[in-house]
Parts: structure tokens; C-alpha cells; sequence
């Protein structure tokens, strides 16, 4: 009886230090086999974009880039940064053209993390965050170019529309301080890249002057 019982115990330790949930070993592609499959090898525009979306969004799960692969790593780091955002903000187009295209980029990135989210979302949920910030950060850039139209127009906006704003754009706030302090949701280095973008996302939304973002979302936290 006592072998039966110390068998049985080293049956459960054994499958106990067996992790069912593991990640999966890491079958992404190189940036050169995406591009066969669709991905265009270079993003010249939005319609670009949209491309690598409908590529991505018919591949099996774990075939999507990761940011921290060998293989695909360096397609994901191309697709999702700031430089995109920061080319368009830079352009030469007027400043209502400029906001219209950061506002479907700000929407695309938003349906990539919810793509990455419905294919396999425990197992990408560094990828879903780091997406996720550039959504917020093109909307933001969004409502600073508007900021910069209202100026130049001398407008103004209805206060509930403000508050409204404010109020959107608490709530991405929220989500990513809210990652970054949660324990065993992202890995250390998106934790640390959050906490990097966090402070220069913060600056951006403090100088839409319409916005007065400090006060009003005061004004909202004092509604609940």
C-alpha cells in the first residue's frame, strides 16, 4: 500500500510541474516568408496597412509575428512603432487630412490587438499591449492636430464634447497603467516599454490646450 501511495505521488508531481497553459514553442515565419504570403514588403500607405491586416487575420494562430522572435520579430518591429505616426504627423498634407488618416491608423491598430486577442490572446498578450499603445498614441495625436485646427480657426468646442474626449482618452490611460501594474500579465520588457511611452504619451495629451485634460478628468473622477 505505502509503494501504491508513493507511486501515486510521483504521477502527481510529475504531471503537477507539467504547465498544460505553456506557451507554445515559437512557429512564426521570417519577415521574407509573410511577404510571399501577402504582407507588402515595404508600408507605403494606409492601403499597405490594410493589406498586412487581411494577410495576418488569415493565418492560423501561431503563425502571427511576435515581438520578441527571432524569426518574426523583426517584421512586427516594423509594422507596429511610432515612426508610422510620426511620418504622417511630419507630412506636408493640411491638418483635418492628416487627422483622417490617424484616425483609421488609430482604428487598424485597434483591430490588429483585437485580432491578436480573438486568435490565441494568453499567449500574445505582450503583442496585444505594445499594439495597444499605438492606438492610443495616434489617437492622441489625433486630437493634437485638432487642437492645433481650433487654434488656427479660433474655435472652440461644447464642453460636453470635451469631457467626452477627456473621457476616452482616460480610459486608455487606465489600461495601460493598469498593465503595468498588474503581476503576471506582460513579461518585463513590454512592462518596461510601457512605463518608458507612458510619461511621453502623458506630455502629448497635457499640451491639447482644449483638452485642459488635468481638470477634467478631475471633473469625471469626482462623477464616480
Amino acid at each position: 500500500m505505502k509503494r501504491i501511495f508513493l507511486l501515486l505521488s510521483s504521477v502527481f508531481v510529475l504531471f503537477g510541474s507539467i504547465n498544460i497553459y505553456a506557451e507554445p514553442s515559437d512557429a512564426s515565419y521570417k519577415k521574407e516568408e509573410y511577404i510571399k504570403l501577402g504582407i507588402p514588403s515595404k508600408i507605403n500607405n494606409f492601403n499597405d496597412f490594410a493589406k498586412v491586416y487581411r494577410t495576418i487575420d488569415k493565418l492560423n494562430a501561431k503563425y502571427l509575428p511576435k515581438y520578441n522572435s527571432k524569426k518574426s520579430g523583426e517584421l512586427f518591429r516594423y509594422l507596429f512603432n511610432k515612426d508610422i505616426i510620426n511620418k504622417i504627423i511630419k507630412n506636408n498634407q493640411s491638418l483635418f487630412e492628416k487627422r483622417k488618416i490617424l484616425g483609421k491608423y488609430s482604428k487598424m491598430y485597434s483591430d490588429f490587438a483585437d485580432l491578436y486577442l480573438l486568435k490565441g490572446g494568453k499567449f500574445y498578450k505582450n503583442e496585444i499591449q505594445r499594439i495597444s499603445l499605438l492606438s492610443t498614441y495616434s489617437l492622441v495625436s489625433t486630437f493634437e492636430l485638432m487642437d492645433k485646427e481650433l487654434t488656427e480657426k479660433n474655435l472652440t468646442l461644447i464642453d460636453e464634447k470635451i469631457l467626452f474626449i477627456t473621457k476616452m482618452i482616460g480610459r486608455e490611460i487606465w489600461g495601460i497603467q493598469h498593465k503595468i501594474t498588474k503581476k503576471k500579465t506582460i513579461d518585463l520588457q513590454t512592462r518596461l516599454y510601457l512605463i518608458k511611452e507612458l510619461p511621453l504619451l502623458m506630455d502629448k495629451i497635457k499640451n491639447i490646450k482644449f483638452l485642459d485634460y488635468e481638470n477634467n478628468i478631475k471633473r469625471i473622477q469626482s462623477l464616480y
